[in-house]
């Protein structure tokens, strides 16, 4: 009788309206979803890796009771990215490397925190190192059920060779990291190369929130796993004209639209809005996920700045978008545009005043 594969559990921090740390290089969130795609892709022909719903946060749904059965699997990783005291996002030459965090008395999590720091090593990167912490909320739950884990903090979101490192080399270091794990569950199997990063792979996309609807403009309408060409198709769209049915948008980004269906992201340039104002871009608010939001006076990081938003976490104001033009967004006050990727919806419509 065949033995059973090892399982893994595979957590993406931050998420559900919760940025985590952010940089010019981005959002922790968004990063932590693209590497954990890519170690799912990974691992999944070697152990039974399972993605912690890609729509929540771990954090959050751990302090409302709603704890994962991490004795449900043989290691959990909780990917991250970190962030310095002392920001450096452009580099000064040195790297401050790949750690991370595991319980003083986890000896399985340390094993495979180890294993992951030898194998990344071997392509280059810095080493940060793993310490030792009892104020973490996720890892305190995963050691009071006995269970293998480690918080893996990647790279520094503000650091730029990390970063500049990292993206580059995002696909090898995934397999490293996979590998480490595969080590240290004393497996000699090998890592897959990892496919398409950037990959959503949400296993309850489940919707809540409200948004518009919508129908598509063509024949054919393609459904991305992601937002942006370079996704996969996971789905299609075919209707006749006089037959079309209605979707429902909840998220949009970068010039998609996410369904509120979980099926995936189309493109917002190929559908056409049926609900709201006709005819017409809906104006809506926004809040900042950053400290520091540049504003520049054309849609593009090309363009000079003309000002900036500056913030505090628990103060921040709301700002009213008028238009959208490759992902980023004007202003109502006339100061500029704004990269939408730093900005977080508040409302869904907002009516033009008469």
């Amino acid at each position: 009788m065949a033995a059973s594969k090892k399982k893994v559990l595979i957590i993406a921090g931050h998420g559900e309206g919760d940025p985590g740390a952010c940089s010019v290089w981005g959002q922790e969130a968004d990063y932590t979803r693209e590497l954990a795609c890519l170690l799912h892709s990974a691992l999944k022909s070697k152990v039974k890796a399972t993605m912690y719903d890609q729509t929540k946060n771990c954090y959050e749904q751990s302090r409302k009771g709603n704890v994962p059965n991490y004795t449900s699997y043989d290691a959990t990783l909780e990917v991250h990215f970190n962030a310095k005291a002392k920001k450096d996002p452009q580099g000064d030459g040195k790297f401050t490397g790949i750690g991370g965090y595991v319980h003083p008395s986890n000896a399985a999590g340390r094993k495979i925190a180890q294993a992951i720091m030898a194998e990344v090593a071997m392509l280059g990167f810095g080493q940060w190192g793993v310490f030792d912490s009892v104020g973490l909320l996720n890892l305190n739950n995963a050691q009071r059920q006995g269970a293998a884990y480690f918080l893996l903090e990647t790279a520094f979101i503000d650091d730029g060779d990390d970063m500049a490192w990292y993206t580059k080399n995002k696909a090898e270091a995934a397999r490293a990291i996979a590998q480490g794990i595969l080590k240290g569950l004393g497996l000699n199997s090998r890592a897959d190369k990892p496919k398409a990063t950037g990959l959503q792979e949400n296993n309850a996309a489940a919707e809540t929130g409200t948004g518009y609807k919508i129908t598509a403009a063509c024949d054919v309408l393609n459904i991305r796993a992601g937002a942006g060409a370079g996704h996969p198709v996971v789905g299609i769209i075919r209707e006749k004209e006089g037959q079309k049915k209605q979707y429902t948008i909840v998220e949009e980004k970068n010039g998609w639209g996410r369904l509120k269906s979980g099926a995936g992201w189309v493109k917002l340039s190929r559908v056409k809005r049926v609900d709201g104002e006709p005819g017409g871009f809906q104006p809506y608010t926004i809040t900042t996920t950053c400290d520091v939001l540049n504003i520049r006076i054309g849609p593009g990081a090309a363009n000079p700045l003309s000002g900036a938003i500056r913030e505090k976490e628990g103060q921040k104001r709301q700002y009213t978008i008028v238009e959208e033009k490759n992902g980023w967004g004007r202003l109502k006050s006339g100061l500029g545009w704004v990269s939408l990727h730093y900005t977080r919806r508040t409302s869904w419509q907002e009516r033009r005043q008469p």
